[in-house]
């Protein structure tokens, strides 16, 4: 688990172009890297490793929070932070992460965890299209469930 925590880390400092030092500072991310990111496909990637992490997993991990427990959160919670810094700032890789909503959503309303808020809370800040594209695709239960999640815990 500890070589997946320091593979995300060098991916974080890579996107914010930054030491590894200073990845959790208020580095903006480079535009390009994240384009790099997302033709590497990158998120697609990491949405595999939070899917098969699964809710029910995390669940255990909040209810006991010890030994490897811990470095799983560390790693959820880690790769959370790397899909928000592919997407800060960027309207074209927002929308490319908005084929994982579904995931997002979930973990938003299961769990307590500062990124997976922030990321949901980035894709939709001032993204019209997005909005706009779930609005028309009659997804009344996926915007009822993005109301529930801010009525729990209100974006910053």
């Amino acid at each position: 688990m500890e070589h997946i925590d320091i593979t995300l880390q060098k991916l974080i400092s890579f996107v914010k172009n930054c030491k590894l030092e200073e990845i959790e500072g208020e580095v903006l991310p480079d535009k390009k890297i994240q384009y790099i990111c997302m033709d590497l496909k990158i998120c697609e990637k990491l949405f595999k490793i939070l899917k098969s992490i699964g809710v029910k997993i995390l669940e255990e991990i909040y209810k006991r929070s010890k030994g490897e427990n811990d470095a799983l959160k560390t790693v959820f919670n880690r790769a959370y932070y790397l899909i928000w810094q592919i997407i800060k700032d960027n309207q074209i890789t927002k929308i490319y992460v908005c084929d994982w909503l579904d995931i997002i959503l979930d973990h938003a309303i299961q769990l307590e965890e500062e990124t997976v808020h922030a990321t949901l809370n980035e894709i939709l800040q001032n993204n019209d299209e997005v909005v706009t594209k779930f609005l028309k695709e009659n997804n009344n239960q996926l915007v009822q469930r993005i109301i529930n999640i801010f009525a729990l815990k209100p974006p910053h």
